[in-house]
């Protein structure tokens, strides 16, 4: 069986849009990994890019049309392309877990997804009006773009930690959480109880 993990974004509004990711592998007990996932999130809240997981925001930081004038929206207008509103926020909601058959959609077990949520100490918010769109990993020798001093892609600061995007900062999470958890014979449980996640 494998995990999914059940998430949504709720704008101030209460306009909602649903998302998921499935995981391989799944937790020894699921109404307990449900406590301990709450424990670990503000509100059942979290920020996305620092779970690797895939935004499913309303707005889009790109979007140019006039929301007062809908001769202006573009034809394929909907969720994930509208205009940023006062409503508009930077967090995701956890919704739940449940197992299922289905394939994995994200590279990652189970145990190495829990392990990054627990060792996060702090979630990034930023504000939607100063986000900007990740864009391709190749440019110009002349670009003054923030890059990442890891991988080299362009990158949003408010998202990444050190001069680090958030990609490479959940990729090292895995690294770590993967080490540890080989440590102790592949115990992920006993490997977060030693390091206090």
């Amino acid at each position: 069986m494998n995990t999914r993990f059940n998430y949504m974004y709720r704008d101030g509004g209460n306009n909602k849009r649903e998302g998921s990711v499935i995981f391989a592998g799944e937790p020894r007990d699921i109404n307990e990994e449900h406590r301990t996932l709450h424990a670990f999130m503000d509100d059942e809240q979290f920020m996305a890019h620092q779970l690797g997981v895939p935004e499913i925001f309303l707005w889009d930081p790109n979007a140019s049309y006039d929301p007062e004038d809908t001769s202006t929206y573009p034809a394929d207008i909907g969720p994930g392309k509208y205009c940023i509103s006062d409503d508009d926020h930077c967090w995701h909601e956890f919704v739940g877990l449940e197992l299922t058959e289905e394939p994995p959609t994200d590279p990652r077990h189970w145990s190495e997804f829990r392990a990054v949520i627990v060792a996060i100490t702090q979630w990034q918010p930023f504000e939607p009006s100063t986000r900007k769109t990740v864009k391709p990993r190749t440019c110009s020798d002349d670009c003054d773009a923030p890059h990442c001093k890891k991988c080299g892609c362009h990158y949003d600061p408010a998202c990444g930690q050190g001069g680090v995007c958030d990609g490479c900062l959940v990729d090292r999470a895995s690294s770590e959480a993967e080490a540890v958890t080989k440590a102790f014979g592949g115990d992920a449980e006993a490997a977060a109880r030693h390091m206090g996640w």
